[in-house]
């Protein structure tokens, strides 16, 4: 068995499809009767002790980490981030269970003192600029502090994007733009992102589940290459000409604004070396070709 919080998340719906065999879904709160997913809020404990005690007994391999906060979030109090973090490894203290999954992000280092590629070391990560990255590299530390002695595995994704994305974010942005009004309006053109289909980062977690005995770790999951927000643009206007027989426009702004991370690229060769990467990832133009296919059909 497998528990997954944020299993009604992007990221959390698509492992809960992924992933084989019993699989229970924590959510705070529970919408339907499905025996897949399970209601508790992370930052109540009593709604944590009711958990522990539904769960006692059962055989449970390991729990992702998905829940957090998010530059999206309703409300940003990333203290919230820790607590709910802690009460995972209360969880699996409890319960006994061997490994974490933790889903961190490429914003650990977004204020790097050394540029892309990002490497895991500790000099890449000291200090994200970004409370959103500081909130995810203390989570990182909690757990391995908390339950060191079992494995916490942080898998740093680059930047996940894909059918059942409804946050804002670069993609969907210039796709709502392109659907409603037949033009791109580009605010920046130089800032690079390493980007990775949402299947691909989803095989990536449930490879590293399986991962045979490893010492608690930061891995970072992404393509290795990183792509301008330009060439987003015209990869999202040529899907629309050659799929969807649909002009779309690019126009940009007199002034640029880039981002203060220029380029978030991830070195990739630890996750290559475990095994952790489809091999037959999804290229960019076929992504973004079935993004716009899920959105316009929504």
């Amino acid at each position: 068995m497998i528990l997954i919080t944020g299993a009604t998340g992007f990221i959390g719906q698509s492992i809960m499809r992924r992933l084989p065999g019993e699989v229970i879904g924590i959510v705070r709160t529970a919408k339907d009767n499905s025996s897949s997913i399970t209601a508790c809020d992370l930052g109540d404990t009593d709604s944590v002790t009711n958990l522990i005690e539904t769960l006692r007994g059962k055989n449970i391999e390991a729990i992702v980490h998905t829940a957090g906060v998010t530059p999206w979030s309703p409300s940003m109090h990333w203290e919230n981030d820790v607590e709910m973090a802690s009460q995972v490894a209360r969880v699996a203290d409890s319960l006994g269970i061997p490994r974490i999954v933790y889903l961190s992000g490429w914003v650990v280092y977004d204020g790097g003192l050394i540029g892309a590629p990002f490497y895991e070391g500790d000099e890449s990560t000291t200090p994200p600029a970004s409370d959103y990255g500081r909130s995810k590299l203390a989570v990182e530390r909690l757990l391995v502090e908390k339950y060191g002695s079992n494995t916490v595995v942080s898998l740093r994704l680059a930047s996940i994007y894909g059918p059942g994305q409804v946050s804002a974010g670069l993609i969907p942005n210039l796709v709502q733009e392109a659907m409603t009004g037949g033009a791109i309006a580009l605010q920046a053109k130089q800032t690079k992102r390493d980007y990775l289909y949402i299947e691909d980062a989803v095989e990536a977690v449930a490879r590293a589940i399986k991962l045979p005995e490893l010492t608690s770790q930061s891995i970072n999951i992404g393509s290795g290459v990183s792509i301008r927000v330009d060439d987003v643009a015209k990869t999202i206007q040529r899907v629309f000409s050659i799929e969807y027989k649909k002009e779309v426009s690019v126009t940009y702004a007199e002034s640029m604004n880039e981002s203060s991370c220029t380029d978030n690229t991830m070195c990739i060769e630890r996750a290559a070396e475990l095994g952790l990467l489809n091999e037959n990832g999804t290229d960019f133009y076929t992504g973004v070709s079935k993004y716009i296919t899920w959105k316009m059909s929504t």
